[in-house]
C-alpha cells in the first residue's frame, strides 16, 4: 500500500537548530530523515537557500553581511528501500507549492558570486510578493510581472565515499590551477552510490516526491528523481552508480 511521508520543518529556526530535518553538505555518511517504498509520497518542505538570514525587509547592507556557511540547506535524504548501486532511480515531481507560509521570494546579487560578479559587485536584493503559484510581481519593479515557474534548486543522490574522494580531488586540483569554479559539483547527481535521495528547494517552499519513488511537494510533490533546475510535472532518470 502506498504512503504518503511528510518531512516538516520549522521556519523560524535555521538548519542547525533542527538537525533532524536535513543537511547542507554532500556525504555518504548522513543519516536518512526517512526510509520510503517504491511507490511511496514524499512530501518536502524545505528552507530558503541563506537558511532563513533574509526576510521581506532585508536590505542590500544585510545581503552583504550574510553568513555563507550555512547556505544551502537540503530537506533529507530519503531512503529508498530496495534500491542498490547500480539501479536505475526515478523520481517524478508531482507538485511545487512556491512559500505557502508567507507568499515572499527574492533575487539577489551576493558580491563575488555568479558569472556577473564582475559587472555588478555590489550586494543587492528584490523582494517578490507571489500570488500562489500564477505570478510574482515586486514593488521595486512597477510595471514587471513575471510568471510563476516554480522549481528545485538542487535535487541529487548520495554520492559513494569513492565519488566524493574523487570529486573532492578534481575540485582540489582546479583550484590549484587557478581554474575557475564553475560549481563542478552540478556534475555529481548522475553518479549515484547511496539509496538515498537529497532534496533542497528555495525560499521555503514545501515539495512532495514520489518514489516509484518519491513525491516531493516546495509543498513539493514528485517520484524518485534526480536532476536540477526541473519543474513539476517532469520526470528524471539516473544510475545510482556507475
Amino acid at each position: 500500500m502506498q504512503r504518503e511521508h511528510v518531512i516538516g520543518i520549522d521556519l523560524s529556526k535555521p538548519l542547525g537548530e533542527e538537525p533532524g530535518t536535513g543537511h547542507n553538505r554532500w556525504h555518504e555518511a548522513v543519516e536518512p530523515v526517512v526510509e520510503v517504498d517504491p511507490g511511496d509520497t514524499v512530501v518536502y518542505e524545505t528552507r530558503d537557500a541563506f537558511d532563513g538570514q533574509l526576510n521581506g525587509q532585508s536590505t542590500a547592507e544585510d545581503v552583504g553581511n550574510l553568513d555563507l556557511g550555512p547556505v544551502h540547506p537540503l530537506t533529507g535524504p530519503v531512503y529508498v528501500k530496495g534500491a542498490e548501486q547500480g539501479d536505475l532511480l526515478e523520481v517524478e515531481l508531482v507538485t511545487v507549492e512556491a512559500d505557502p507560509w508567507e507568499q515572499w521570494d527574492y533575487t539577489l546579487e551576493v558580491p563575488g558570486f555568479g558569472f556577473l560578479r564582475d559587472e555588478f559587485p555590489d550586494p543587492y536584493i528584490i523582494h517578490w510578493r507571489l500570488h500562489g503559484n500564477e505570478y510574482a510581481e515586486s514593488e521595486q519593479l512597477p510595471g514587471v510581472c513575471v510568471r510563476s515557474n516554480p522549481h528545485p534548486g538542487v535535487l541529487g543522490l548520495a554520492p559513494s565515499t569513492e565519488l566524493r574522494q574523487r570529486v573532492t580531488e578534481r575540485e582540489a586540483d582546479v583550484a590549484e590551477r587557478g581554474v575557475p569554479r564553475l560549481r563542478l559539483l552540478q556534475a555529481m547527481p548522475t553518479l549515484l552510490s547511496r539509496d538515498q535521495v537529497f532534496m533542497k528547494l528555495d525560499v521555503g517552499w514545501r515539495h512532495e516526491f514520489a518514489v516509484k519513488s518519491i513525491r516531493k511537494s516546495l509543498r513539493d510533490r514528485g517520484r524518485r528523481e534526480h536532476s536540477q533546475h526541473l519543474c513539476y510535472g517532469n520526470r528524471s532518470e539516473r544510475f545510482t552508480s556507475l
